[in-house]
């Protein structure tokens, strides 16, 4: 049909009946077909039927047009809206095979009965919505969020110990969820916390990484926290850890996942606080060692929970009323000026306490706190085999997998 032109018939078809219309046209039919049915809407065009069709039932609608129709479609049923266009089928029941497809900011719908199989497109922001009948929608990816906390450093022994250095801390909850592929096994390793430093005996640790590595990921690493130190430099680490004696400097973080250690100071020796994920440890002051620095508070499990602090640092009963310095917050272990520093707390990744003097006893350091890592997600694991190593809890909308220690997860 030429540009502007209208076609209509209201008569009987017994094999075939075509309907086009194209460039500003319109064309309409009341006929029967018996056999197939197709109606094409091009170039801001108009097409309607209002027709049973008993075997097969086409409508398109392109480039701003609209096609819509209110027929029994007795075996299949293809309709294809693009280009901005709208189409609807209404009061329709499809007895066989429908197909929609919306594309480019097309909206594609229907209300109609879906007896076998019912098959929707949506494509560049377009929308395709099916009622009365049951969307399946498989995907091969599914959306994660993670928290991954490395061990703690190991406290610095007496007299004024340096604090250890928490362990690195790394989260998605604030920022951006990853995707892991479905079928693709995930290992998970959670770092130990190091050993505190004994007089006579072995050095302070740092802390060992946790990871998260699989096919197609880029591999997630916590860096372990440094160790503090006895009349010695702190260790660098995602957190550094904290300076001995008045001379020594606290080791660096890691960019991203912690911060640096306090200074050593005092008249005889106090040791700088660990470095805490959200903050830097403090110097040791004059009588007193410093505080470690505080790590975060993150809710990716249903409860806010402080991670990754830095452990106190020690000091010496020869000063002028001594005290180790505090834990910040984050689970890590306090300074002493009189005994044994504090371990962090297991699973919480906070750097051990560094230890004091007292009576010619150098007292040992406290041990790093394991790491953890927690993932968080709306999807469940299937397959009970397909999980080892951690925890299953929910929390919401969210099923959460916690490792304690080293294991692997994979979705289906």
């Amino acid at each position: 049909f030429p540009s502007h032109d209208t076609a209509t018939t209201d008569s009987a078809a017994q094999l075939t009946i075509a309907v086009n219309a194209e460039t500003n046209a319109t064309a309409t039919t009341t006929a029967d077909a018996s056999l197939s049915y197709t109606v094409n809407a091009e170039t801001t065009a108009t097409a309607t039927t209002t027709v049973d069709a008993q075997i097969t039932r086409t409508i398109e609608a392109s480039a701003n047009a609209t096609a819509t129709t209110s027929v029994e479609a007795g075996v299949g049923v293809t309709f294809v809206a693009s280009n901005t266009a709208n189409g609807s089928v209404t009061n329709a029941e499809l007895f066989r095979t429908a197909t929609l497809e919306s594309s480019i900011n097309a909206n594609g719908t229907t209300t109609a009965n879906v007896l076998r199989t019912a098959t929707l497109a949506a494509s560049l922001n377009g929308a395709a919505t099916l009622t009365t009948s049951t969307l399946t929608v498989i995907t091969n990816t599914v959306s994660v969020d993670y928290l991954v906390v490395a061990g703690g450093g190991g406290g610095g022994h007496g007299n004024g110990g340096g604090g250890g250095g928490a362990g690195g801390l790394l989260t998605s909850i604030g920022s951006s969820s990853i995707t892991f592929n479905k079928g693709t096994t995930y290992t998970i390793t959670v770092g130990d916390g190091g050993a505190g430093q004994v007089f006579g005996g072995a050095t302070s640790q740092n802390g060992n990484d946790s990871v998260i590595s699989g096919t197609g990921l880029t591999t997630i690493t916590a860096i372990g926290g440094g160790a503090g130190k006895y009349n010695a430099n702190g260790n660098s680490g995602g957190s550094g850890g904290g300076g001995g004696a008045s001379t020594k400097t606290g080791g660096t973080g890691t960019s991203g996942q912690g911060n640096p250690g306090g200074n050593g100071g005092g008249t005889f020796a106090t040791g700088g606080g660990g470095g805490g994920a959200d903050q830097a440890g403090a110097n040791g002051a004059t009588n007193n060692g410093g505080n470690g620095g505080n790590g975060k508070e993150i809710n990716i499990n249903g409860t806010a929970t402080y991670y990754a602090g830095g452990g106190g640092g020690g000091s010496d009963i020869r000063n002028s009323s001594p005290s180790g310095g505090s834990a910040g917050n984050g689970n890590a272990g306090a300074g002493s000026a009189t005994g044994a520093g504090t371990a962090g707390t297991a699973n919480k990744g906070g750097g051990g306490g560094g230890s004091g003097y007292d009576n010619f006893t150098l007292f040992t350091g406290g041990a790093g706190g394991k790491g953890v890592v927690i993932i968080r997600s709306t999807v469940d694991i299937t397959n009970s085999a397909d999980y080892s190593g951690g925890s299953r809890t929910t929390s919401g909308i969210y099923y959460i997998f916690t490792f304690n220690g080293s294991g692997s997860i994979k979705f289906s």
